[in-house]
């Protein structure tokens, strides 16, 4: 009997070490191994706007229910994103104007066209709005005043631009002192997506310079930013012509349905950034040094019928965006847009993209989550310089300094099945193998409640809790996992964060100096 217990004893561990092995062996060809190369000695870009992470706002989408802008969970989920900015505008922009009268006359439901009110009281409640939330606002003004018929027909206007509504804002807001240094309020657009469709370059840069000319004889000087297009064509002409303008603005909505399948698609993920050359390209045309920025932006433009911007797998657009944009030096990434709209409309293209929170005001999204934590760990910090290589198909990564250390801020994206295993080579002088292998971090990895199911509408990090707002209606603190000297695993299917406060660069001297 003895001999047949130890016998048994001796195949039982046999099978157990084979079936190790084959375990071991399916573990390597889960994972793929990613080179990521940081170049630390040279930023890019020297530092990001603080205010880089901001969020738009659909104009009718508060005119119409501006109670909205009382509920203390959007305010709380607003202060979040602080310092940041809050662009109003969008296509219903240009149907809106500004009056003096207490009562606005405006009809329902709200008709397409120039005859929708925006009064006194409810522009105010705006402002405070963005006072009380502490974000920056860029206002869009209504270019389409004077133009009757322009915006139906979606033809080309040669009619002039009528500013008396304008002016008339413009006073108020000089007497309420709602402009910068003083007020929240630190620039102006003049129109929204209009050329080249319903006015030329031209015609437009004449209008922006009718606008600069206006806040000269008000003595008024904040920036203007424009002409907030959607497309690039003839946008140096634009720019050659429009006087006083001091950001040239666009929109870009690189994706179309089906959204989860495109955007758990590497290659795919990489236009995000290419979707926006041609714009640098009218820029560099135009022989003007203007910052770019972003004033709207999301995976599509029309997805509120279809599936997946307001779930988890939308991430991937957001953090490509976020990571992509930044190397290009975009002052301000404003996604579109801060919240699903209470009212029941839908003129035009409007009500279709989905925002940080909903209607409900009760659900924040995977997007909003990133938002967060960007500004925790990226905030302002220069943009590094990455390059990889190995298996290019698996992940996307991007490095920033963490300004609070002075080491290296890791942002990645694996939407792929499979786990990558980082070989993280740093190129600076001071960083060395001993550095690199002593390099402990800390994580904030994001992933969809339900494991992979990327549909998912709720997020947790670093496998914990779904994030959600706490029960007194505050946000959670986010906490990041320390973890010591070990390979740097990305797990499939989430994106994230990954501090490294030890590989202190060269290019992040400023950083480090200023913080130890």
């Amino acid at each position: 009997h003895l001999t047949v217990y130890i016998t048994l004893k001796m195949v039982c561990k046999a099978i157990l070490l084979f079936v190790i092995q084959i375990l071991a062996a399916a573990l390597v060809l889960c994972q793929q191994s990613v080179t990521v190369i940081i170049n630390g000695e040279t930023p890019l870009v020297k530092e990001l706007d603080p205010r880089f992470v901001s969020v738009g706002c659909e104009t009718w989408e508060w005119l119409f229910d501006p109670d909205a802008l009382d509920h203390a969970n959007l305010k709380t989920a607003a202060a979040g994103l602080s310092p940041g900015v809050l662009r109003v505008g969008g296509i219903s922009s240009d149907q809106t104007n500004f009056t003096t009268e207490p009562i606005p006359n405006n009809g329902w439901p709200p008709v397409i066209g120039p005859s929708n009110y925006l009064n006194i009281s409810t522009f105010d409640k705006l402002v405070k709005f963005a006072k009380d939330t502490n974000l920056s606002l860029i206002y869009d003004l209504n270019e389409m005043s004077g133009r009757p018929g322009c915006l139906q027909s979606r033809v080309n206007c040669s009619s002039q631009w009528d500013p008396s509504a304008t002016v008339a804002l413009l006073k108020h807001c000089v007497v309420q002192q709602y402009l910068a240094p003083n007020g929240p309020i630190i620039g102006f657009e003049l129109g929204n997506e209009l050329t080249p469709r319903v006015i030329s370059p031209f015609q437009q840069a004449v209008d922006y310079t009718v606008l600069y000319r206006l806040l000269r004889s008000l003595s008024i000087d904040v920036p203007i930013y424009g002409p907030s297009t959607d497309n690039p064509t003839n946008m140096s002409t634009f720019m050659k012509n429009a006087q006083g303008l001091s950001y040239f603005t666009f929109h870009s909505y690189p994706l179309s349905n089906p959204l989860p399948a495109k955007l758990m698609n590497i290659d795919v993920l990489r236009t995000i950034k290419t979707d926006i050359l041609p714009y640098w390209t009218e820029l560099k045309e135009s022989g003007k040094d203007l910052p770019m920025v972003i004033t709207e932006t999301n995976s599509d433009a029309a997805t509120a019928a279809n599936f997946g911007q307001n779930r988890y797998v939308n991430g991937f657009w957001y953090m490509t965006s976020l990571g992509s944009l930044a190397t290009l030096n975009i002052r301000f990434h404003t996604r579109w847009k801060l919240w699903d709209p209470r009212v029941s409309y839908r003129p035009m293209a409007l009500n279709q993209t989905f925002g940080f929170i909903d209607k409900a005001f009760q659900h924040l999204t995977a997007d909003y989550w990133i938002a967060l934590l960007h500004k925790k760990t990226v905030g302002s910090g220069a943009v590094l310089n990455v390059t990889i290589t190995d298996n290019t198909e698996t992940v996307l990564c991007w490095a920033h300094c963490h300004t609070k250390t002075g080491g290296i801020v890791l942002m990645y994206v694996n939407p792929s099945a499979t786990d990558a295993v980082i070989d993280l080579n740093v190129m600076s002088r001071g960083i060395n193998e001993r550095t690199m292998v002593n390099s402990s971090r800390i994580e904030y990895i994001l992933t969809p409640e339900d494991d992979s199911n990327v549909t998912s509408s709720g997020t947790r990090l670093n496998k914990g809790n779904i994030l959600s707002f706490n029960s007194d209606g505050s946000l959670p603190a986010l906490i990041g996992r320390q973890v010591p000297n070990s390979p740097v695993t990305l797990k499939s299917v989430s994106y994230g964060f990954l501090i490294f406060p030890s590989l202190k660069v060269n290019a992040c001297n400023e950083h480090r100096t200023q913080f130890e």
